[in-house]
């Protein structure tokens, strides 16, 4: 079965530059970039021609000719629909704006906090020939958002409000699927996407998606499979135990990515540093790398 074309993307700004360079370089030591298309960068940060000028000078020589050719390294303001970037909104407007821009027919969606933890293909992100998700009853602090989302696109009904698909990244999103998601947004409002986006309420990007989704096939393009990652978020998990537990079962159970929240890193442990910096050794970092430049904030 041939899967779409696909893209990899991922927004960061100055704060994210070193999660930014890891990901680059698990991409490039991880990832088998023949499945790959491009690799698009999009920099929201206060001064972007700075700060592409601060993430080439890291990965350059350090990243293949392979990887190298597949970087495109934009700015926000590069993106048709993109708005300002700024704030809540304009992160996750970014998201959506990419259907304008990449050049293939879906795209995976990451943050800077995501990287590949061991050798990957973009098949890992497949099952049966759909993109892999996870379709859960909604959790009590996501409902608002969800119904918010549902109704922005006037498609809400309680039995769409019961289910979601995740908030986080990453995200494998059908590129014609969110051209249509954001061409229903800026129809409902009458509004370009960026101001359009923020006269819903509460909506979120992946539950845009979603709610375009369900309101418009029988059963969605996607696969119901366990989670590819496992994330350290700013406040969870916060037990001591826990976060060790989700290392380890990072590394169990093989999944392909692993997520770190800029604003975890001054709250580590030095035993949770150390458990990252083995999960890093296995695959992804030489033992002769500094991993603890990347923990720095």
């Amino acid at each position: 079965m041939t899967l779409p074309t696909t893209s990899l993307a991922t927004v960061t700004f100055e704060g994210d530059l070193r999660l930014t360079v890891l990901q680059a370089l698990s991409i490039d030591r991880l990832l088998d970039l023949d499945g790959v298309d491009e690799y698009v960068v999009v920099l929201n940060g206060a001064n972007n021609i700075a700060l592409e000028a601060e993430l080439r000078r890291h990965i350059t020589g350090r990243i293949s000719e392979h990887l190298q050719g597949k970087l495109r390294i934009i700015a926000t303001p590069d993106l048709p629909r993109g708005g300002d970037g700024r704030g809540w909104y304009g992160q996750q407007t970014i998201k959506l704006a990419l259907c304008d821009v990449v050049e293939s027919e879906a795209y995976l969606m990451l943050d800077a906090k995501n990287h590949f933890i061991r050798p990957s293909s973009i098949d890992d992100f497949f099952h049966e020939g759909k993109p892999i998700t996870q379709l859960t009853p909604t959790t009590p602090n996501w409902t608002k958002y969800v119904r918010a989302s549902l109704l922005a696109l006037g498609v809400f009904t309680e039995d769409r409000l019961s289910k979601m698909m995740p908030t986080v990244t990453p995200y494998l999103m059908l590129t014609d699927e969110v051209t249509n998601t954001v061409s229903r947004l800026e129809q409902r409002f009458d509004l370009p996407l960026d101001r359009a986006f923020r006269k819903t309420g509460g909506a979120t990007e992946f539950f845009l998606y979603y709610a375009h989704l369900v309101s418009t096939y029988d059963e969605i393009q996607y696969a119901n499979r366990p989670s590819l990652t496992r994330t350290l978020f700013t406040q969870w998990p916060q037990d001591h135990g826990k976060v060790l537990d989700m290392i380890a079962d990072a590394v169990e159970k093989n999944v392909p990515m692993f997520g770190l929240h800029r604003n975890r890193l001054p709250q580590l442990s030095q035993s949770q540093m150390d458990a990252i910096k083995e999960m890093w050794g296995r695959h992804l970092l030489k033992d002769w790398e500094d991993a603890d430049w990347f923990f720095a904030y």
